[in-house]
């Protein structure tokens, strides 16, 4: 189950954006930068003229939950065609309890249990345009100790030198024998199997908790800058210290020709330095909105692909993907959440289609974060099959009552 901050990102847009991020400064597809310049050929992106399929949908799953016998039902029976799953390297790429210090091996995904869930995202008579993966890379636990077994070398501390505080990046081997053999042993069992996935480095490594009013602010952009006990500053969230230069720049190194997103960052410096990366080719937005509209909801889509765009004009146009769309991930997913869900993904999708937006053709589609997983605040993937909100990209009738 994850273990996360209960914040909205759209706080941290607000933030970003006060902090000069590019907007679109009224709320219109046609006052955009992009529409602006569609009427000068001369001025136009080169990105593709229409979308090659339709948009795809599904869900957001955390670790061992995509092997739960109710998710891998939920994926035959509703054919989600995107997941994004979460894998944190602090609960896999562990020391057993006999083994000696030193650098485990990488699980073996295709002859594990994970066999059966990776078999059901691969392309098929049953699943014609097959399930695509968003594998979002991170760790668990602020201490990196997974679920703490076994018990006095927990997680992958093993890959740090001081195990609990301080450099929270992989300093003691090195990434690329540590992080680096993990992430390409995921790489080699998509790549086996020819499933078609993206991958995220650091899920939001852009974000930090703090004390006092704030409630989301920037990640430190230098390693250095870190002082784990400096708390009027904050402390590192979501378990990455290592920065947005050097380290950051390692991290995307050990997949190469591969497919990154951008692990939903959002403040200017992570974008300014993430931009320039040529092998990150998807936008990855988290944007929860409650009070706007579907319209609303894609202009600020578009803002944010916008202040991706500005920071680089000389890259092709990357695809964009709703990697977390909720109005709260901690609520239930019910058939309201289903509703708001499929209003914004059919307008997002008709953007996709606007030669206005800039989000033109590049629209790759939306995997909802709403339910926690539990018994009271049930995901998508545990509501039986027949329930309207669970296939929530499947208009439902019931959805009326919420427009």
């Amino acid at each position: 189950m994850q273990s996360r901050r209960l914040f909205l990102k759209g706080v941290a847009a607000g933030a970003a954006s006060a902090a000069g991020m590019s907007a679109v400064g009224g709320g219109l597809l046609a006052a955009s930068p992009a529409a602006q310049a569609a009427d000068d050929p001369a001025c136009a992106p080169q990105i593709a003229p229409t979308p090659t399929a339709s948009p795809r949908a599904g869900w957001n799953v955390y670790d061992s939950e995509a092997i739960d016998p109710v998710h891998l039902s939920a994926l035959q029976q509703l054919r989600p065609t995107i997941l994004r799953w979460f894998v944190s390297w602090d609960r896999h790429h562990i020391l057993g309890a006999d083994e000696a210090d030193g650098i485990p091996a990488p699980p073996d995904w295709l002859n594990g249990p994970y066999r059966a869930f990776l078999d059901l995202c691969q392309a098929s008579t049953a699943n014609p345009r097959g399930t695509t993966l968003v594998v979002q890379f991170t760790c668990k636990e602020p201490g990196w100790t997974g679920d703490g077994w076994p018990t006095g070398r927990p997680g992958t501390t093993w890959a740090r030198k001081d195990r609990w505080l301080g450099s929270m990046y992989p300093d003691r081997y090195g990434i690329a024998p540590t992080y680096g053999a993990f992430v390409r042993s995921v790489k080699a069992a998509m790549d086996e199997l020819g499933i078609d996935a993206h991958y995220g480095a650091w899920n939001e490594p852009d974000l930090r908790t703090s004390v006092g009013v704030r409630y989301a602010t920037q990640n430190f952009v230098e390693p250095w800058a870190v002082n784990p006990f400096d708390l009027a500053r904050g402390a590192p969230y979501h378990n990455w210290s290592g920065g947005a230069g050097p380290l950051w720049q390692e991290l995307h190194a050990q997949l190469p020709g591969s497919s990154m997103t951008t692990s939903g960052i959002i403040f200017p410096e992570w974008i300014t330095r993430t931009a320039e990366l040529a092998g990150v080719g998807v936008i990855d937005i988290h944007l929860y909105d409650a009070s706007s509209d579907p319209q609303q909801y894609v202009t600020r889509c578009e803002e944010q692909v916008q202040a991706w765009d500005d920071a680089a004009p000389g890259l092709a146009r990357r695809k964009v993907l709703l990697g977390e769309a909720a109005t709260d991930f901690a609520l239930a997913h019910t058939v309201s959440s289903a509703a708001w869900l499929w209003q914004r993904h059919e307008a997002l999708s008709q953007a996709n289609e606007n030669s206005a937006s800039p989000l033109y053709g590049r629209y790759l589609g939306m995997c909802s974060h709403s339910g926690k997983s539990t018994a009271d605040a049930p995901a998508p993937w545990q509501l039986a099959p027949t329930d309207p909100a669970a296939g929530w990209w499947q208009y439902n009738p019931a959805y009326a009552s919420f427009t």
